[in-house]
């Protein structure tokens, strides 16, 4: 998938954009989720991972091997890194077009993303408790530290692409510094 084209004039509406993308990028995979996993025990799953690798599963049960390529990070989990880093592209590509420090797209997008791993993984404990279950709901796998985890590494992957503070000092100085020049001049 390609980066999103950010459009917006105004710093809200840039937001109200990452926020829409990501929503519907995740609703996306949401539905695919389901589709493929929740009815696997009936009709068994056909779907590529992230990596190109395809898999056809049919007739067997949900555990061993087959809860493990659910619960593997390079399977669901992937496909949601996929697209913040799609939204990181677009964001850094919209700042410089715009002449905008990315740090609070990027902040917008660290929200976003503690958001919806959250969601994603309790969506997942759903589906695997129905799957062990044969329907009849069993008790959910405590996803916390999943959560936690994947959390904290997309936020230190997106850290990397924060100005500090020289580094923003020095942005807005080259923002502004043709309207110093005039200034100085007339001055």
């Amino acid at each position: 998938m390609s980066e999103p084209n950010f459009i917006s004039q105004s710093k809200q509406g840039f937001y109200d954009e990452i926020e829409c993308y990501v929503k519907d990028r995740f609703s996306s995979i949401r539905k695919k989720m389901i589709k493929k996993w929740f009815d696997f025990k009936d009709y068994g799953i056909n779907d590529t991972l992230p990596d190109g690798t395809n898999i056809t599963l049919s007739g067997l049960a949900f555990d061993g091997s087959v809860q493990e390529l659910f619960w593997r990070k390079s399977y669901f989990p992937q496909y949601l890194d996929d697209i913040f880093n799609e939204t990181l592209r677009g964001i850094l590509s919209y700042s410089e077009k715009n002449t905008l420090n990315p740090n609070s797209g990027i902040i917008v997008l660290e929200k976003l993303c503690c958001k919806y791993i959250q969601a994603l993984y309790e969506e997942m404990a759903r589906i695997d408790a129905n799957l062990r279950g044969q329907g009849k709901p069993k008790e959910r796998i405590d996803v916390e530290d999943y959560v936690r985890a994947h959390q904290k590494e997309v936020i230190d992957r997106l850290t990397k692409y924060k100005l500090n503070k020289w580094e923003t000092v020095c942005f807005f100085i080259k923002k502004h510094a043709v309207n110093l020049i005039k200034f100085f001049k007339f001055w």
